[in-house]
């Protein structure tokens, strides 16, 4: 499949999950590499393939509710609350048409061409007590990337012994204690979310105030369409990447996803 074919698949599975989203008024919001592609490119980064959606916790467990309801056997959910066989901490909206080759993870068997649904939780009211909430998600982040991953463990004996103990727990049980830690604090309605489940690029860079995010009104163009996206996008964005609105060096404008999808 090539990478146009792929882009249109994904735009079909953001509009069917916009298309839920607005008739039942869940909150959600365009983000990391989509945001970014909006903003400086109205699309695709055009190196990228992939696109990345965000919701509260609140908004994500009544979209998990309502896709349930209104399956349509073209587009699936898969979350690791849905799915007894899934093992990622990011859930997936799937095209069952398609199916997708993945060499570096353990888990495919369902995995198709996707939209990626992250979530924000609330962090936990007492300093200490957030600090230890991000320590325990963060090793419990490098449980599931050590067993989920199939990295070769090097020649380093202390390595070698810190990812076979990771990998004596199956990945799937880190991803359920992540969002459990994750999730811990949700009756906290009053102070700042971050993407506690699954992070890339830092707690600070990943923690927003609900000021930031806003309420969905605000939308950019994707594509030709419009999706929303936070309140304040751009300070999002420099959270982010800095001078988000300078590409990066050529040599740099790579894919970064293992992302084979064939039509079944």
């Amino acid at each position: 499949m090539t990478m146009e074919e792929l882009r249109k698949i994904q735009i079909e599975i953001l509009d069917y999950i916009d298309g839920l989203c607005c008739k039942n008024n869940i909150d959600y919001y365009l983000a990391y590499g989509t945001a970014l592609g909006a903003v400086r490119h109205h699309g695709f980064i055009p190196w990228d393939d992939d696109i990345d959606i965000i919701f509260t916790r609140e908004g994500y467990n009544r979209l998990l509710n309502v896709f349930q309801k209104n399956e349509n056997g073209i587009y699936k959910l898969l979350s690791i609350q849905t799915d007894r066989k899934y093992s990622y901490p990011i859930a997936k909206v799937v095209d069952t048409r398609t199916y997708l080759k993945r060499e570096q993870y353990r888990y495919t068997a369902d995995l198709g061409a996707y939209v990626d649904v992250f979530v924000l939780d609330s962090i936990a009211p007492i300093h200490k007590l957030a600090v230890l909430q991000k320590i325990i998600c963060r090793f419990l982040q490098n449980g599931w990337v050590y067993s989920e991953h199939k990295y070769n463990i090097g020649k380093s004996k202390i390595k070698r012994i810190k990812i076979s103990i990771y990998r004596l727990i199956p990945a799937r049980c880190y991803s359920v204690l992540l969002h459990t830690v994750a999730s811990a604090f949700r009756k906290n309605k009053t102070g700042e979310v971050c993407s506690l489940a699954f992070n890339t690029y830092g707690y600070t860079e990943e923690s927003y105030t609900k000021k930031m995010i806003g309420d969905g009104t605000r939308k950019i163009a994707f594509e030709n369409r419009e999706y929303p996206v936070f309140q304040d996008v751009e300070k999002y964005l420099h959270q982010l990447y800095g001078d988000y609105m300078t590409p990066p060096p050529i040599e740099k404008r790579t894919c970064p996803h293992d992302n084979n999808v064939i039509y079944k």
